[in-house]
């Protein structure tokens, strides 16, 4: 007979769990022993991946990470996690503009293109025009290389007003791309700080084609970029 109801089974066949229907199925997984196992699992699985014991703690680490910018310590950890090889990129740029200003030039998704090389191809395909924030979905479309036209879409996945952002890559020409935008005020201006991770499929050819071409292409963007920056805010 079912565990919740007492239903009579005319037959034990697909009855393995003795649970009669979904609704019973429900209450059985809703029974307090059944919640404290799982609270138990995630606790366990917590414990392992972060070394703490409860979820709140996993945002602190997070979020202290972003702060600190330990740029290394996460590229080892992703790399061990997912066996593959995860590159990093950091750039700094000093802009002569209020922190509002920069925040909102750079926070602004309809100005990449401004600091884009033309030769990217680049296009907003999706944006729902709202300020910034985390949850945000940005689709592009863009060519990385050899004009080829590829579908991007970021996600923004923390933001802390007029300080930093982080926008990653959910689907596109990368296995990992993890994008933190700092901005830290200075007495004349604003220094801004771009950290990246990213990995590439295909395994060994794409350890080689880092070291061919997309090394050298994320150089060049980024050198661009550095140009345009300085046309907009330092020429002044």
């Amino acid at each position: 007979e079912c565990k919740i109801c007492g239903t009579k089974f005319e037959s034990k066949k697909n009855h393995s769990k003795e649970l009669c229907s979904d609704e019973c199925r429900v209450k059985w997984g809703q029974k307090p022993e059944i919640i404290e196992k799982r609270l138990e699992s995630t606790k366990k699985t917590i414990q392992e991946k972060y070394g703490v014991d409860h979820v709140w703690q996993v945002k602190e680490i997070h979020e202290k990470t972003i702060q600190n910018r330990d740029l290394d310590d996460i590229g080892s950890k992703i790399s061990l996690k997912l066996n593959m090889k995860v590159y990093s990129l950091q750039t700094e740029q000093f802009v002569n503009a209020s922190i509002q200003e920069c925040w909102s030039f750079f926070s602004n998704p309809r100005n990449l293109q401004k600091i884009t090389p033309s030769d990217m191809g680049f296009e907003i395909t999706d944006f729902d025009e709202k300020s910034m924030y985390a949850g945000q979905i940005i689709q592009y479309k863009v060519s990385p290389l050899f004009g080829i036209k590829l579908g991007w879409m970021t996600v923004i996945t923390v933001v802390k007003d007029q300080s930093y952002f982080v926008d990653e890559q959910r689907f596109g020409p990368y296995t990992l791309w993890h994008h933190k935008h700092y901005f830290e005020e200075k007495d004349n201006g604003v220094l801004m700080i771009d950290l990246i991770h990213y990995a590439l499929p295909l395994g060994f050819l794409g350890r080689i084609m880092n070291t061919l071409v997309v090394k050298n292409k994320l150089k060049s963007i980024f050198d661009y970029r550095k140009i345009k920056v300085d046309e907009l805010f330092n020429s002044k």
